[in-house]
């Protein structure tokens, strides 16, 4: 993996909700993650539901 996708894996499992601008390397590490087990499902969908929590609540939803 390049090294940015490693940062990427690391700040997800630091429990960082979402990556930022959200590369499509920044995808297919995410992906690799999950299919090697560094990147747990359920971890991912509490992450994802809890950024979409947010914008709902941001935009007025």
């Amino acid at each position: 993996m390049a090294e940015i996708s490693v940062k990427v894996l690391f700040s997800f499992a630091a429990g960082n909700d979402i990556a930022m601008p959200g590369t499509s390397m920044d995808l297919e590490s995410i992906k690799a993650g999950l299919q090697d087990g560094t990147v747990i499902r359920e971890r991912l969908q509490i992450d994802a539901s809890r950024t979409i929590r947010i914008a709902k609540m941001l935009a007025g939803k």
